[in-house]
């Protein structure tokens, strides 16, 4: 999805929780960009994208998965990131 916080752009993916709802990380740079400081109201806007990027499983989580198929079978379950 596409958003603003406070007024500043950013791309994120939503993420599906596991547990039948979903979860938003922004990036770690945005509050600053944002002017926002923790305790801060400010004006959050999303929008979905055309096509929703595919997040990627970083190369150690991939090693584990393949290591252990009861924690890859959960995985598969509560994410979109599969490889």
């Amino acid at each position: 999805m596409a958003g603003t916080l406070a007024a500043a752009p950013f791309q994120a993916t939503l993420e599906p929780d596991g547990e039948g709802s979903h979860w938003l990380q922004v990036p770690r740079t945005l509050p600053e960009r944002a002017g926002a400081n923790a305790g801060d109201t400010v004006a959050l806007e999303i929008t979905p994208v055309a096509v929703e990027p595919e997040p990627t499983v970083p190369p150690d989580l991939r090693k584990a998965l393949a290591a252990n198929p009861a924690a890859k079978a959960d995985h598969v379950r509560s994410s979109s990131a599969v490889e």
